[in-house]
């Protein structure tokens, strides 16, 4: 049912697409049947939205107008909204230091709202030695997620206790990552037959640029702790997306961050393509999903994805490292900002009282 909310579910206008061919997506076409409708369509500058009054359900907010500024470099932006220019104010979630002075200096009007993003590390079972359970496992439990949470993220993201399904989504698993545990760690590592790290294979963990620094802290710790060696592949954004989903390359850990589309586990343990990704097999697993596709309800369907995901952090297939949260500075006139974790807005419902 969750699909329904999806935009790829949204009616089209077909007379007005027949009419107009592609050139219905045109400013003086465009029929839409949301709570706004779009007055001008600048994005060097901005996007303007104005309230529909044909729309079909209730608007309990009072926002007649919004502007959405898209492409402004974030500094202009947070100058504007010091300027009370602009009302609502994302703060990106990269710890840098103007980021930083900007959550201080509006402490009071800083808001931090969880998402459905969960940031995993994904082990390529193709090669060796990811095939080896201890060694993933080895690596799982020499990360802290919550001191890698406060040193790398400064806060700004919470900690995965539990899976890759997160906090608030149905099949949420608490408290089931791999604890802490560097000496049990070097243990499953010795008897995988890397003693200290002694014949570790060259590794490669392949990471957006943009999140290098956790690449860099995991680097750190794994040397430290188990004395194995990683190189960082950093590249841009459309180069990892290229390099993974475009060319297909093959690489021995991937740092990835999965938002899904919809209010279901569904979409990130089969459409997120981790496992083939992690060229992983486990009939366990096959049994629980085939369960979980002729479950008679959902609560049943929700429990046996649970215990999928589950199976995929004991066998340490991939490594749950945060669920983000979407951080925002909000002006003390706007009253109620409505959020949906899936990153959705909903400004019919928004309230703003200026004096």
């Amino acid at each position: 049912l969750q699909l329904l909310s999806h935009p790829a579910a949204y009616p089209v206008p077909q007379h007005i697409v027949e009419r107009d061919g592609e050139e219905w997506l045109a400013l003086e076409n465009l029929v839409t049947n949301g709570p706004y409708r779009l007055e001008s369509w600048d994005p060097p500058r901005s996007v303007v939205f104005v309230r529909n009054d044909h729309h079909h359900s209730l608007f309990t907010g009072n926002i007649q107008k919004v502007t959405l500024y898209p492409r402004t470099r974030w500094s202009e932006k947070l100058e504007l909204y010091q300027q009370d220019a602009v009302d609502v104010l994302g703060v990106p979630s990269e710890p840098t230091p103007e980021v930083r002075q900007a959550r201080y200096r509006h402490a009071d009007e800083f808001n931090s709202l969880a998402t459905f993003t969960t940031d995993i590390l994904l082990f390529n079972q193709k090669h060796a030695p990811f095939d080896d359970a201890r060694v993933r496992q080895a690596l799982a439990m020499t990360v802290d997620q919550e001191e890698f949470a406060i040193r790398v993220e400064n806060g700004f993201l919470f900690p995965s206790q539990g899976g890759f399904i997160p906090p608030g989504m149905p099949g949420h698993a608490g408290q089931i990552v791999h604890p802490f545990n560097p000496a049990h760690a070097r243990q499953l590592l010795a008897a995988a037959g890397f003693a200290d790290g002694k014949g570790f294979p060259s590794t490669k963990l392949l990471i957006v640029d943009d999140f290098a620094r956790r690449a860099v802290y995991l680097q750190s710790r794994w040397r430290e702790l188990l004395g194995v060696e990683i190189e960082i592949d950093a590249v841009p954004w459309p180069e990892w997306m290229d390099r993974i989903y475009g060319r297909g390359e093959s690489f021995d850990i991937y740092q990835m961050g999965f938002p899904p589309d919809y209010f279901d586990p569904y979409i990130l343990l089969f459409e997120t393509r981790i496992l083939a990704q992690a060229h992983w097999q486990d009939e366990r697993f096959d049994r629980l999903a085939l369960e979980a596709r002729y479950a008679a309800t959902q609560t049943e369907r929700h429990q046996l994805y649970q215990a999928m995901d589950t199976l995929l952090v004991e066998q340490a297939v991939l490594i749950p490292l945060f669920y983000h949260r979407t951080t925002l500075l909000l002006k003390p006139w706007v009253k109620h900002y409505p959020f949906s974790p899936t990153w959705g807005w909903y400004w019919k419902d928004t309230i703003v009282e200026r004096e």
